[in-house]
């Protein structure tokens, strides 16, 4: 495989083109006869090395898990957002780093979520890895699931039976 630059390959091109128009036809021509007149004259392009190949695939195994794990948070945003909306209330954008997964750990739904001293949810956080404002974040977190919520009636059903 060969690689020309730009410049040089419209060099090329002034040597058969007496306009200076440019067309694929006229481009593939003019790259057909350099490899087939000059190819001496222009080194081969060179392979990447086994390092940067091993970097490549870490790169796209990189991004594809940055991927998977927005996929995932949007996924768990979309759920708490329908079934627990204290919790997006009480984590903001912040619902899946760990004080976030600590608490749904404990109270994966509103009624245990209303039920969390503050007590309890200081041990989750402090469990969690939580160092700094430990009470003030545990008593607004309580303050969050304890505030009032969109919810269904214990018989109802998740989607309506009627038409709309």
């Amino acid at each position: 495989m060969k690689a020309w630059r730009k410049g040089s390959v419209a060099r090329y091109r002034e040597r058969h083109v007496t306009s200076g128009s440019k067309s694929d036809l006229g481009d593939a021509k003019v790259l057909a006869e350099l490899i087939r007149t000059d190819r001496h004259n222009h080194r081969p392009l060179a392979g990447d090395s086994v390092e940067a190949e091993a970097i490549k695939v870490l790169v796209r195994a990189h991004q594809s898990a940055i991927w998977s794990r927005q996929r995932e948070a949007n996924a768990l945003r979309n759920a708490l957002k329908d079934f627990y909306p204290g919790a997006l209330d009480a984590f903001g954008t912040d619902f899946d780093e760990r004080d976030a997964l600590a608490i749904l750990q404990i109270a994966p739904t509103p009624p245990l979520g209303r039920q969390l001293s503050r007590a309890k949810i200081a041990s989750a956080l402090s469990r969690a890895g939580r160092v700094r404002n430990l009470q003030t974040r545990a008593t607004e977190i309580q303050a969050a699931l304890r505030a009032e919520q969109l919810s269904q009636s214990r018989g109802s059903s998740r989607w309506p039976t009627g038409a709309p």
